[in-house]
């Protein structure tokens, strides 16, 4: 409480960030007074920060719930249809509850609010439909043939009942998405658990190549729960750090539980493709510190822009993301060529995590005015095959969520660059990792060649042993797990029984 009053801090962050750290749930209860009665001098930015606690709030105690379908009561098949027909009075009230929340939601103007509101509702949609995931990911593979009939009957009829809800999470996550990027998060508890989700499920799943994450398609969720008593709030710990988040007090268990645990300061999900690796962070300075720790909203509004210009602040501030205001002063003209290198870094990591083509491009830039080594050679032979990358956080939309009809642009996956490296006489430095990251382009290049091409994943598996033999620990393990994932899919993949669905 006592920051709070604190002159140096602007009106109304500590509470925000105060909201930021409490369990969800309880979030509401502390910015609704100041909601209420805004102190004088608070911006419209942290306003709607506030505003967009209050709504994440509200809707993560909502829980609309349908019950599973039980096969072991040996239900028949017009029981099954009835049952996926059937709405309890609860669900629609809190079916009803969510919808207005998320026409709340989804009509705040652009803003680090609407962000957090927009994927608690993804999330809590998604919720919903997750005893069904459930059961086509897991239970589906033990059923008899009769078992399995009923449960297409009961998906059946069930779908028309998610469906809207499943669209509303999918208009959610394109929303936080898009704000996500514009503000320049890299490392977001809330981006990478939603990331996880957009990248298994965009078109080409060209995301899900570039970085390892696991399908939650394929993970088994816990059941849903009623709502639990309050944990205490998180505290800001003697060290500095922050507190690992907990699953979500006052909420229920959701598709992305094992995702819960992450908290403001979590590793983001590892990069897939080998890149020159920036040199380890060492905060000296207690605004080295907080570049390291406050999430990219907050650091944006704190921390003087101008000091992006110091390598040890630049190289602490990218682990948490690049705020739009630090992004302009690094616009600057002659700057050192270790903070040029550090931006161009950062660039190319928030062009892959939102697949933000402008990014990418100006990650290209940035490298090609410094001095030529291997290093940058490989950093900019990698980007290079990235260029022209679809720009998704402007070119999504809901219908095109799993199916999208676009071709590719022309330029994307051009690996002429890596390819020079690797073919170099003598051999190359990075001649392995341009490999690596050759093979990992193509792949998502021919996501389709993958599935039906033979000789293709042949290439593809020779492609990743070879770089094995150039690369060192975990990375060579790495490339071996892929070769041997390229091989085991050259059997024909069997056809499924007429009739079923899963």
């Amino acid at each position: 409480m006592t920051l709070e009053g604190c002159a140096g801090l602007p009106a109304g962050f500590a509470r925000a960030l105060r909201a930021e750290l409490a369990p969800p749930a309880c979030a509401e209860a502390l910015v609704v007074p100041m909601l209420a009665a805004p102190p004088q001098g608070m911006s419209r930015a942290i306003y709607l920060t506030l505003y967009g606690h209050a709504l994440a709030s509200r809707v993560s105690r909502v829980a609309p719930y349908l019950p599973p379908l039980d096969l072991r009561a040996s239900p028949t098949r017009e029981d099954v249809v009835r049952l996926a027909q059937t709405l309890t009075p609860e669900w629609e009230a809190q079916k009803a509850l969510l919808d207005e929340l998320g026409a709340q939601v989804l009509s705040m103007p652009a803003s680090y609010g609407r962000t957090i509101a927009a994927s608690a509702l993804a999330e809590v949609s998604l919720t919903t439909v997750d005893h069904l995931v459930r059961w086509v990911a897991d239970r589906s593979r033990e059923l008899g043939r009769a078992e399995m009939a009923l449960f297409n009957a009961y998906s059946l009829g069930r779908y028309a009942l998610y469906k809207p809800l499943v669209d509303q999470a999918v208009n959610a996550y394109l929303v936080s998405f898009r704000d996500f990027a514009a503000l320049g998060v890299l490392d977001d508890y809330r981006a990478n658990r939603g990331g996880i989700f957009m990248r298994e499920t965009q078109p080409y799943c060209l995301m899900s190549t570039f970085f390892e994450t696991s399908s939650v398609l394929s993970m088994s969720y816990p059941p849903l729960r009623k709502a639990a008593p309050p944990s205490p709030p998180r505290r800001i710990a003697p060290d500095g750090t922050f507190p690992r988040r907990s699953a979500p007090a006052g909420a229920f268990s959701s598709p992305f539980g094992w995702m819960s645990d992450l908290a403001l300061n979590t590793i983001p999900p590892e990069l897939a493709l080998k890149l020159p690796p920036p040199p380890p962070a060492s905060p000296g300075s207690t605004n080295e510190r907080l570049a390291g720790l406050l999430p990219t909203f907050y650091a944006g509004l704190l921390l003087e822009p101008s000091l992006a210009r110091q390598p040890a602040f630049l190289r602490a501030l990218m682990d948490k993301g690049l705020p739009a205001p630090h992004r302009a002063a690094l616009e600057a003209a002659d700057l050192p060529a270790d903070v040029v290198w550090l931006h161009a870094q950062a660039r190319l990591m928030l062009g892959l995590q939102w697949m933000r083509a402008s990014d990418i491009e100006r990650a290209i830039s940035l490298a090609s005015s410094l001095p030529r080594s291997h290093k940058v050679d490989l950093f900019l032979a990698t980007a290079t095959a990235l260029r022209d990358a679809p720009d998704y956080p402007r070119a999504w939309a809901p219908k095109a969520w799993v199916h999208d009809p676009r071709p590719l642009p022309a330029g994307f996956g051009d690996t002429r660059a890596l390819a020079a490296i690797v073919e170099a006489v003598p051999k190359a430095p990075y001649a392995g990792e341009a490999l690596y990251n050759l093979a990992l382009v193509k792949e998502a290049v021919s996501s389709m060649d993958i599935l039906e091409s033979p000789a293709f994943k042949q290439e593809q598996s020779k492609r990743y042993r070879d770089a094995a033999t150039l690369l060192p620990d975990p990375w060579r393990q790495k490339a071996l797990l892929r070769a041997h994932n390229a091989e085991r899919f050259v059997k024909p993949i069997p056809r499924k029984e007429k009739g079923m669905l899963f």
